[in-house]
């Protein structure tokens, strides 16, 4: 403790270095550990003093990490993303799209099935995703949201997508989160209206249902029905958990969250008992059921 005390902050430089020296290395992001935080490093002077030195771009995030928690600390570093990271290109068409805000839990394929299936969504839409906040490609990837002519904000980076939008001058679209079978309708509808493409909603929706659905059935069939779930995480799923439990029936739902960051979630009006899903007007965001 001493010696974060006493420190010049010579030893974080040494780390900027030689990132910085990394050729696989596109960004370094600064975040202070909660002792440092209390202590009241100045990471902007440091940053400022390793200006001539170092050619990547070196961001500071703020530390939340005695107020926040996980989730505000993806918010701010997206923020800080989209306030500091230097684009490239502009926006001056009508169909480039840049997607802010999914939640790249893990660089796996679970979370890259994710991507796969935003993306694909908006391409659905007659439009071209040219970045996603988060993707897992390289960071040369994220500059490219620069060129969109729209930026769709999800729930987890609200602020970054308005901030990106501001500064790449392009039409903000803050759309819910494309969750479960009855809440994926909205993300693409909310898009397809602000871009004039409403004829192209439905048709995504069908698509997604033809794909999905089958395998949903066979799994309620055979494996969900009647079941009991309790759900601790993401407050920004409740609402897709509690649609989803509701098509196969299970009979009570208790949801948990460290911290809520929004309006209480709401209650689904589906009553608790399977119902025909052939009938949901909507396409699920994942693949992960087989």
């Amino acid at each position: 403790m001493d010696a974060v005390i006493t420190s010049s902050g010579e030893g974080s430089k040494q780390r900027i270095r030689a990132i910085n020296a990394d050729p696989a290395a596109g960004l370094v992001l600064l975040n202070a550990m909660p002792h440092v935080q209390i202590i009241g490093t100045q990471y902007a002077k440091l940053i400022d003093e390793l200006a001539d030195e170092v050619s990547l771009p070196v961001l500071s995030v703020a530390s939340r990490a005695l107020e926040g928690d996980w989730l505000d600390g993806f918010e701010a570093t997206l923020f800080v993303l989209a306030d500091k990271l230097p684009l490239v290109g502009s926006a001056g068409g009508t169909s480039k799209v840049a997607i802010v805000g999914h939640l790249l839990e893990r660089n796996e394929e679970e979370g890259l099935a994710n991507v796969t299936e935003l993306e694909g969504m908006v391409r659905a839409l007659g439009l071209e995703p040219v970045s996603t906040w988060l993707s897992g490609r390289p960071t040369t990837h994220l500059p490219r949201a620069g060129e969109a002519d729209f930026i769709v904000g999800l729930p987890h980076a609200r602020g970054a997508a308005a901030r990106l939008a501001e500064r790449a001058g392009a039409i903000l679209i803050q759309a819910p989160l494309p969750f479960g079978l009855a809440g994926t309708r909205p993300f693409t509808t909310t898009i397809a209206e602000t871009v004039g493409r409403t004829e192209l909603a439905s048709k995504c929706d069908e698509d997604g249902l033809a794909r999905v659905i089958p395998r949903f059935e066979r799994a309620v069939a055979h494996h969900l029905m009647g079941k009991r779930v309790a759900f601790l995480g993401d407050p920004h799923l409740f609402d897709g958990i509690v649609d989803i439990t509701s098509e196969p029936g299970w009979s009570s739902l208790s949801s948990s969250a460290t911290r809520d960051r929004r309006a209480p979630h709401r209650r689904s009006e589906n009553p608790s008992t399977l119902r025909p899903i052939r009938r949901a007007r909507a396409s699920w965001m994942f693949r992960s059921i087989s």
